[in-house]
């Protein structure tokens, strides 16, 4: 079921603490200032010829230092970006895991402090083709669950299948590299993602970021909705 998501924009109701056993999400606007990054950044930020994607590169590393920086009361810029071997990227030597996403001007970035995370974002005017992409993607009963579908229903139900499948195989440290076949979702009273990288179960909590976007969440233990708190930054 997609959570009709209640965002949080008041500051003042903002968290200075990531309880465990929660996840926060925080939206970030596009104008929100992006001050904590290391030179290094900055200089590759400047050689994407993408202006947006430019800007989306140095937000993802100077909001989740900030917010770091919330949570454990240090300086922002004692955080270390380090990045694994399949390109996520973590704190080096912190508690907290946390995963971003971004899809045309949405940006989210999940947190969590007792296991890993990942989240995706899509905006559903941008896909075509959703039974010919599935058929070279998605598990054949995926494939046959897709074409029972209305035409009009049919791409909702595609993204819904996409965002849980990549979050999933983000939260696992592997990106999709892990394999969306292999990862396979049901859509029932529970939704439940196997991974066939490592044959985990796993639930998902699916959200809309914005009007015609999907989203979904995957950590590596169950989190109750309630304990899912959505803020804007």
């Amino acid at each position: 079921m997609i959570f009709r998501t209640k965002w949080i924009s008041d500051p003042a109701l903002f968290p200075d603490v990531l309880l465990p056993g929660e996840i926060h999400v925080w939206k970030i606007s596009g104008s929100h200032p992006a001050s904590v990054v290391t030179e290094a950044e900055r200089r590759k930020a400047e050689g994407i010829k993408n202006v947006d994607a430019g800007m989306q590169y140095i937000l993802s590393r100077s909001v989740p230092r900030e917010l770091m920086a919330r949570y454990l009361k240090k300086s922002a810029l004692d955080f270390v970006l380090e990045y694994n071997s399949h390109g996520k990227p973590f704190f080096s030597g912190e508690e907290i895991h946390f995963n971003t996403s971004h899809c045309g001007n949405q940006m989210v970035i999940a947190f969590c402090r007792d296991a890993a995370v990942g989240i995706d974002i899509e905006n559903g005017s941008r896909v075509r083709n959703s039974i010919a992409i599935a058929k070279r993607y998605f598990a054949p009963e995926e494939v046959s669950y897709l074409e029972t579908e209305s035409e009009e229903d049919v791409r909702a139900a595609f993204l819904r299948l996409w965002v849980c499948k990549e979050a999933a195989l983000k939260s696992s440290g592997h990106g999709i590299e892990g394999g969306l076949q292999q990862t396979r979702v049901q859509f029932g009273a529970e939704l439940v993602i196997h991974r066939g990288i490592d044959q985990k179960e796993l639930t998902a909590v699916e959200f809309t970021p914005e009007d015609g976007f999907y989203g979904a969440i995957v950590a590596e233990l169950p989190i109750p909705l309630k304990n899912v708190k959505w803020f804007v930054l």
